[in-house]
């Protein structure tokens, strides 16, 4: 019998990553989302909503009007959406985890 000994693949070694902020870096509030996927490419386009009040006789305030104000559209590739997706769900469920064992007590 022959016995073949086979070499260790090296694991790389994992870079050290460096975070920083663009200069255009922002925070967008967001009250919605619409977009589109396909297979080669992912849109996303946040928005906000802003109702545009009027006041009636009586002093009573209406709104007959929204606004929809987009605030960015970001756009990924299809791998990437997919590892958002699993990301945010990962953090959906540890919520809503938390949140049934609070109600539990």
């Amino acid at each position: 019998m022959t016995v073949i000994e086979m070499d260790t693949p090296e694991v790389p070694e994992i870079p050290r990553i460096e975070i920083s902020e663009s200069p255009d870096f922002k925070i967008v509030y967001a009250s919605g989302i619409f977009g589109t996927l396909n297979p080669s490419e992912s849109t996303m386009i946040f928005y906000i909503d802003r109702p545009t009040p009027m006041m009636k006789e009586g002093a009573i305030m209406k709104s007959s009007h929204l606004q929809r104000e987009l605030q960015m559209e970001l756009r990924m590739s299809h791998a990437t959406y997919v590892t958002v997706y699993n990301w945010m769900g990962r953090h959906i469920d540890r919520v809503k985890n938390k949140i049934e064992k609070a109600d539990a007590k």
